[in-house]
C-alpha cells in the first residue's frame, strides 16, 4: 500500500504538470528533466533537508540551448496548507510555473548534462 508521502508525492506532480501544460508549455516538464540547484551551497542545504544519504554532481549543460525553469520548490516543500488539495494546490502549481521564485529555488533542466565532479 502507498504512504501518504506517496500519495502526496503524486498529486503534487499530476498538479504540477497539469499547470505547466496549461500555463507554461514551453517549459520543461519535471517528468522528463534533470533537477538542479544553482549553487553548491544551495545542494547542500537541499541535500540536508531532503536527501541526507544523497550524491550531489556537479554538472554542466551539454547544449547552452537547453530549456530551464526557475521553480520554487518551497511551494512544493513548504506547503503547510490545511483543508482540500483543490482549495490551494492548482493555486500554487500554477505559481510554480509563472513567478519569480522567493524562496528556494529547483533548476528544471530539459536537456543533457555532463557530470564533472562529485560533491563532497
Amino acid at each position: 500500500m502507498p504512504s501518504s508521502t506517496d500519495i502526496n508525492t503524486l498529486l503534487w506532480e499530476v498538479a504540477l504538470e497539469s499547470a505547466r501544460k496549461a500555463a507554461a508549455p514551453t517549459r520543461p516538464s519535471r517528468l522528463d528533466c534533470v533537477f538542479a540547484c544553482e549553487s553548491i551551497q544551495e545542494a547542500l542545504i537541499f541535500r540536508r533537508r531532503f536527501r541526507p544519504d544523497g550524491k550531489l554532481l556537479r554538472v554542466q549543460l551539454l547544449e547552452a540551448v537547453s530549456p530551464c525553469h526557475r521553480g520554487d520548490f518551497s511551494l512544493i516543500s513548504d506547503s503547510i496548507a490545511s483543508g482540500p488539495y483543490t482549495d490551494y494546490m492548482s493555486l500554487a502549481a500554477a505559481r510554480y510555473w509563472t513567478t519569480e521564485p522567493s524562496n528556494m529555488v529547483e533548476v528544471l533542466v530539459g536537456g543533457a548534462v555532463s557530470v564533472l565532479s562529485e560533491v563532497e
